[in-house]
């Protein structure tokens, strides 16, 4: 190990170069990046030739960027043939480098940036409190035997980079993320943020010796040149043990579960009063809370230094700024409250079962909205880091949050990964979100979702569709076109994507457009599909289709049909009633590192090609047979489409457990992740329960009746019935193709007189009338 006093003090005054030949290691490729040039247009290419890479970073530099950018890791050598050693124009997507082009990992970075506005510079007191603060965890981490690291500033803030050597796989992602944790757990807050998503292998950086450019260049913030501090003379890689000790200290996932109740943060301030430990609490990074502790729990020899922290997605980290005390929260918790871990049970099994799930404040007509929200206990993982890059961006409902991240991490899944629950069930979401227009930002939040799977994802690995014309042109989505041919990619993942959901309800409603019916329930369920088509033939194998549509009370009311339920189609759907949150007066921009952070996991999700089916362990097992037990008796004690709705609640909750499990890396479905997909399922219970009820009555019940007694009324006035006036009788409710096949169902019954008359001004026109006193008849309509 190098001492600091030995570092290297005659560096050369190119900081560009210098540090384009400390990645540059064993003739390794890197990409050179240029943000937010004039028009906001983005430059890149890579290099192998250090000097070639130098000379583009100062040229682009002298375009007034907002910043110009390498990858800190190895790059893969073919994207060479992209544009080798020299920069241009690009798009995003495949056209910039991602995880899977990275070789290997070879630093581990710290970022240490001031609080402030998004898109301004930092002013002196907030960049010096950076740099400061980086000097302090640096000299902490010396302690705790790594090497010395790289030291730099960014311009706004600091960057200590130390040098590692990991293979670039999923279990050196996790690593690096929870290495990054508690080094922000302890030395986060009080004005400077230590960043947390850096973790990704394709993590772009600033280039020294260029200038940082947020917002204008202003005198108390001023655009300064990012420059390298300290380079040790003999860079050393951090052992990996030492690694792994890190990474031990980082936050637990915490949440308060009422038995059987709903989850929510963990009320740590009711957990240091129950225990009397005295606290000053305040404010830290990103809308999270810190308490320092006025006596260390562990230690005698010393009463400051202790704290706790509570992240802003729930999660909670302890420990001790001592070098003496390396205790963690789990710890903490273990040792006050002994029987807290493995998780309390959910339902106890031994203890009497609670009573079935009742909405007892639905109405009996009409749409309502549920009375409780989702418990804070379903955003773990990658659902809280979605909805903490999402909320500071706009007012939009936490529903529609929640229902953007299921879908976005199920389609990164597709059907690598599967719950056998009689068949196997993938992964894929098909959430609807019901919401007033405006106010909730249904459409705001759903494209926060869309540009994370744009960034994630080529357009080849997700095809997007937003106008569904055809059952035969969505399968097309899951097939190459051969041009007079159509071959199948098995397990192509899709994405239906609808701003108004009826106008999916009004394709399928008419004649021509009748099969999207059932085509989609197939495709939601994953089976092969190979339709009757008019054109050229299609078999689809291994689909996996996802939705995200949007509609408001009024419109799904007015088009709501029993036969959606009575299919199975609408009790497929995961409905989320959209809830108004308090109005944002000045919403942020999208944070680009954010995006790219979540972009990346999902992207690194995707990696996995293998296949394979999780199983419940005994205790997840005997959580669900509890669970299970609840949703039928819920279900028996509806009636009519209501319990209809939840014939698949089931489905949806293991379905969102193999999402928490997978999300965990968990390799088994555990009863925590069970646990909190129960939370979702009893929100969903509800949300099912909120639609119209239609008790009594089969799809085609309803529709028949009505159509016999507009039938009977123009009989009454001794009057043969156009289509246009039974139409009108029938209140307009019932597509038009859709009348036309149950008058021809109903004339096969014999129910219905049919004949063509002359009527004057419209010519010879096919009208209806009924045989005999229709309601009193025995018959239904079936199949129709």
């Amino acid at each position: 190990m190098v001492a600091n006093a030995q570092l290297a003090r005659n560096r050369q005054p190119d900081d560009v170069q210098e540090l384009v030949e400390l990645l540059h290691v064993e003739g390794a490729v890197l990409e050179l990046r240029a943000l937010g040039l004039p028009g906001g247009s983005v430059s890149a290419g890579w290099f192998d030739d250090t000097q070639a890479a130098t000379q583009a970073a100062h040229l682009l530099d002298s375009q007034q960027p907002s910043g110009v950018y390498l990858t800190l890791n190895p790059v893969d050598r073919s994207l060479l043939a992209r544009r080798a050693n020299r920069v241009a124009p690009v798009r995003k997507g495949p056209a910039l480098t991602g995880d899977a082009n990275v070789v290997a990992r070879r630093w581990l970075p710290l970022d240490f940036d001031p609080e402030r506005a998004a898109g301004i510079s930092a002013t002196n007191g907030e960049h010096h409190a950076a740099i400061e603060r980086a000097k302090v965890v640096a000299a902490w981490l010396t302690a705790e035997g790594w090497p010395d690291p790289v030291r730099a500033d960014s311009g706004n803030g600091a960057h200590l980079l130390y040098r590692v050597d990991l293979p670039n796989d999923q279990a050196s992602a996790i690593l690096v993320r929870r290495c990054l944790e508690p080094v922000a757990a302890r030395f986060g807050g009080r004005g400077v943020v230590v960043d947390t998503a850096v973790f990704n292998a394709s993590r772009i950086w600033k280039a020294y010796g260029t200038t940082a450019r947020k917002g204008d260049d202003l005198i108390e913030r001023p655009h300064r040149k990012a420059t390298l501090l300290a380079v040790p003379q003999t860079l050393e890689s951090v052992p990996a043990h030492l690694l792994q000790v890190l990474a031990d200290q980082g936050p637990e996932d915490e949440v308060q579960r009422p038995l059987g109740g709903r989850g929510g943060p963990f009320d740590v301030d009711a957990f240091l009063a129950r225990h009397g430990m005295a606290a000053t609490k305040g404010a830290w990074q990103n809308g999270g809370t810190r308490w320092r502790l006025a006596s260390c729990p562990f230690s005698d020899t010393h009463t400051d230094g202790a704290f706790v922290v509570q992240f802003p997605n729930g999660a909670v980290a302890a420990g001790c700024h001592h070098q003496s005390c390396t205790w963690t929260w789990r710890e903490l918790r273990e040792r006050l409250e002994p029987a807290i871990y493995p998780s309390p049970h959910l339902v106890p099994p031994d203890g009497p079962q609670e009573p079935p799930l009742v909405m007892a404040d639905l109405r009996e007509e009409g749409l309502t909205t549920p009375s409780a929200g989702l418990a804070a206990g379903v955003w773990r993982g990658f659902f809280g880091r979605f909805r903490d890059w999402v909320i500071p961006t706009t007012d939009g409902a936490e529903e529609t949050i929640f229902a953007g991240a299921a879908v976005a991490l199920g389609l990164a899944l597709g059907r690598t990964v599967a719950v056998s629950y009689g068949r196997p069930l993938y992964p894929n979401v098909v959430a609807l979100v019901v919401g007033p227009s405006g106010s909730v930002r249904k459409t705001t939040v759903l494209s926060r979702a869309a540009a994370v799977l744009d960034r994630a994802f080529t357009s080849d690995f997700l095809r997007v569709t937003q106008s569904l014309g055809s059952a035969e042109g969505l399968l097309e989505l899951f097939c190459d076109d051969q041009g007079d041919a159509l071959e199948a990619i098995p397990s192509q993942r899709v994405l239906l994507s609808e701003s108004e959901f009826t106008n999916i309800l009004t394709k399928m409603g008419r004649s021509g457009t009748a099969n999207i019916l059932d085509v989609l329930i197939s495709l939601f369920d994953g089976e092969d599909v190979t339709p009757r088509t008019r054109h050229r033939p299609i078999s689809v194998r291994q689909p996996f289709l996802s939705m995200l549509a949007t509609t408001t009370p009024e419109n799904l009311q007015g088009r709501l049909d029993p036969r959606f339920i009575d299919s199975g189609f609408f009790p497929r759907c995961s409905i989320f009633w959209a809830t108004a949150r308090e109005p944002i007066a000045y919403p942020e921009m999208p944070n680009e590192a954010g995006l790219v952070a979540l972009a990346s996991q999902l992207h690194e999700r995707a990696k996995t090609t293998d296949s394979r089916t999780l199983a419940l362990t005994p205790k997840a097992r005997d959580l669900w047979h509890d669970l299970y037990a609840r949703y039928v008796g819920t279900e028996r004690q509806m009636m009519g489409s209501r319990a209809r709705m939840l014939t698949r609640i089931p489905e949806q909750v293991m379905r969102f457990a193999l999402l928490y499990a997978v999300d965990a890396d968990h390799g088994t479905i555990e009863r925590d992740d069970l646990e909190t997909a129960a939370l979702v399922g009893e929100y969903l219970v509800a949300t099912a329960g909120a639609l119209p009820a239609l008790e009594g009555r089969s799809a085609v019940e309803d529709v028949e009746r009505r159509v016999l007694a507009a039938l009977k009324a123009a009989q009454a006035a001794q009057a043969w019935a156009p289509v246009s006036r039974i139409h009108r009788l029938v209140s307009g409710r019932i597509d038009a193709q859709r009348l036309r096949q149950i008058l021809d169902a109903l004339v096969a019954l014999e129910l219905v007189e049919r004949r063509t008359q002359e009527i004057s001004h419209h010519g010879r026109v096919t009208v209806y009338r009924s045989r005999e006193d229709p309601l009193s008849h025995g018959h239904t309509v079936t199949g129709s």
